[in-house]
C-alpha cells in the first residue's frame, strides 16, 4: 500500500483537537508553536498540513531522532498517525526503532517539509 494523503484527517480538524486556535486568511494560518510557547510563530499549511515554526523549531534542532510527539507536532498529524505510517510502512517517511521506541529522523522531517 502506498501513502496516500487523502487518507489523512483534515489539517483544520486536527488543530481543533489539540486546542490550537489558527487565524489568518485562505489556506495559510498562524498559530502558537506549541515547543518554545512563541506566539504567532507557526505557520499552517491547511491544504498539504505543514507545519513549520517561523522560529526555527526544527530548524535549529540538533537532535539526529525526535519523538512521536514531536514529529506528529511538525507534521500536523496525531501520534496514533505516524504510529499507524510505521506499523504498515506507508508514510511519507519511516522512523527508526531505538529501544522499542519510534524515533523519527530530522533530516527526514525537513526534506519531508521542503526545510533545508
Amino acid at each position: 500500500m502506498n501513502f496516500d494523503r487523502d487518507l489523512l484527517p483534515k489539517a483544520s480538524t486536527f488543530d481543533e483537537v489539540q486546542g490550537l486556535k489558527p487565524t489568518g486568511r485562505g489556506n495559510r494560518k498562524t498559530s502558537e508553536c506549541r515547543f518554545h510557547g512563541g506566539s504567532d510563530s507557526t505557520r499552517i499549511n491547511t491544504d498539504t498540513g505543514a507545519v513549520v515554526c517561523m522560529a526555527g523549531c526544527l530548524d535549529e534542532e540538533t537532535r539526529s531522532h525526535i519523538t512521536t510527539a514531536e514529529a506528529a507536532f511538525h507534521l500536523n498529524r496525531s501520534e496514533q498517525t505516524l504510529r499507524l505510517w510505521a506499523c504498515k510502512e506507508t508514510g511519507p517517511l519511516r522512523p527508526a526503532r531505538i529501544n522499542n521506541r519510534l524515533a523519527w529522523s530530522v533530516a527526514e522531517l525537513r526534506r519531508v517539509l521542503g526545510i533545508h
